[in-house]
C-alpha cells in the first residue's frame, strides 16, 4: 500500500474509498523527426527546426490502481460513484507528495470485483506538462531603465503583461512597446530558467503566467 493521496478535480480518493497501492506516472516521449539520407552516416535530426529550439512531447499516461475499502454491500454504490465523477472526464490530478503541481487528463476507470475486495485501475490521459497551481505573478516599479529577470519552467509561455502607463520591454533582439492596459506579445516568449528583460518607462508593470514542467 502506498501512503499516497490522490484528488481528481473536486473529488478525493475518499469519496470512494479508494487507496492506492501501485502509482505509475510515464514520462512524455519526445517528438522526434529524424530524416533518413541515403549514402550518409546517421540521420537528420529536424526535431527543434520548428520550434525554435524547443523539444514537443507527446501526451503522458498515469495510472493508479486502488483497493477499495468498504463493506461488501457498498461495492457497487462506490463503483457508481467514482464512475460518475471520474470517467470520461477532463481534471486536474493532484498528488499529496507533489503538493505543489497537478497534471491535466481524461480519466477512465475499469473497475474489477474480486474476492473480498474491489479493485478501481484508473487511468489519466495527461498533457506532457505537470503545471504549477499557482500561476506566476512579477510585477515592477519602473522609472527609467530596469533590468529584471523572470524565471520560468521548462513549458515555454507568453505571459499576459499589464502597464498602467507606456512601457518598452527589450527581450533578446526584440523590443516590445507596451502600452497602457493588459496584453501579451507574440516577441516576448519565456524559455527554461532565467529570462533576461530590460524595462524602459515611467509606470508599473506586471507579468502573469503559467509554469509547467516535466
Amino acid at each position: 500500500m502506498i501512503a499516497e493521496n490522490v484528488s481528481f478535480g473536486e473529488h478525493s480518493q475518499s469519496e470512494f474509498g479508494l487507496r492506492p497501492y501501485e502509482i505509475e506516472i510515464e514520462s512524455p516521449e519526445p517528438k522526434t523527426y529524424l530524416v533518413s539520407i541515403p549514402a550518409r552516416n546517421g540521420d537528420l535530426d529536424f526535431t527543434e527546426f520548428l520550434t525554435d529550439g524547443e523539444v514537443t512531447y507527446e501526451n503522458r499516461e498515469i495510472k493508479i490502481s486502488m483497493y477499495c475499502f468498504a463493506d461488501d454491500n457498498e461495492y457497487q454504490e462506490m463503483e457508481r460513484k467514482c464512475k460518475n465523477a471520474l470517467h470520461g472526464r477532463k481534471l486536474k490530478i493532484k498528488f499529496d507528495s507533489d503538493p505543489d503541481y497537478y497534471y491535466l487528463g481524461r480519466i477512465t476507470v475499469d473497475w474489477n470485483s474480486e474476492p473480498n475486495i474491489d479493485i478501481a485501475e484508473i487511468t489519466c490521459d495527461c498533457e506532457p506538462f505537470k503545471y504549477k497551481n499557482k500561476r506566476t505573478v512579477s510585477e515592477f516599479d519602473v522609472a527609467g531603465t530596469r533590468s529584471i529577470t523572470l524565471k520560468n519552467g521548462r513549458l515555454p509561455v507568453c505571459p499576459v503583461v499589464t502597464t498602467d502607463s507606456e512601457i518598452t520591454v527589450k527581450f533578446g533582439t526584440e523590443t516590445i512597446v507596451f502600452s497602457a492596459g493588459e496584453r501579451q506579445s507574440p516577441y516576448l516568449v519565456l524559455g527554461y530558467g532565467d529570462n533576461s528583460l530590460q524595462l524602459s518607462g515611467n509606470g508599473h508593470i506586471k507579468f502573469e503566467y503559467q509554469e509547467g514542467d516535466l
